[in-house]
């Protein structure tokens, strides 16, 4: 698997940790690499992963070349907010000629909803931090399953988290 913007790899270890079988490489920035990679070595000594199970690698997401038919599972989790549509386009085409037949592209992300509820204020709300920290914001549901429908990728249901209101799964498999 490849986790794009992972960070520490909190995400990481409990998708390898839950499927043996898998292996996981974080892909962030440098300057994130420097501060997650305790974080990510303490992980593999609490888990018990080996480097070839779970490593952490520099680069940048939006200029790097994924190469093809490489990942069964491609995660992205929390980033796609911190990117302009037109960013996020461009990674899911990567992201799609990077997964093998049957390969599956998630995104968990808060979404933008219209109705008024305490979640959508929710949602509002991170939208506005996110438009003032990173020039972007948070994306509705539709938005999100346009970048996948635009590569090709079969849309699968969405998940709502019940422990985060307002957070989505969001996923599309590689035919």
């Amino acid at each position: 698997m490849l986790d794009i913007g992972g960070s520490g790899g909190t995400y990481s270890a409990a998708f390898v940790k839950s499927r043996p079988e898998l292996q996981s490489l974080i892909l962030d920035l440098p300057q994130a690499v420097i501060h997650a990679r305790p974080i990510v070595d303490s992980l593999k000594q609490s888990h018990h992963l080996s480097d070839n199970k779970l490593n952490i690698q520099a680069g940048n997401a939006l200029q790097d070349d994924f190469g093809e038919d490489q990942y069964d599972f491609i995660f992205l989790g929390n980033v796609a907010h911190h990117l302009s549509a037109e960013q996020n386009q461009l990674l899911t085409f990567k992201v799609q000629h990077a997964l093998k037949k049957n390969g599956v592209f998630c995104i968990l992300e808060p979404a933008r909803t219209q109705a008024t509820s305490k979640q959508s204020q929710f949602g509002s709300l991170l939208d506005l931090y996110f438009g003032l920290t990173s020039q972007s914001g948070t994306w509705a549901i539709t938005e999100m399953q346009s970048w996948m429908q635009m590569t090709n990728l079969k849309i699968g249901s969405v998940i709502s988290l019940r422990t985060a209101p307002g957070v989505v799964l969001i996923y599309g498999t590689k035919s």
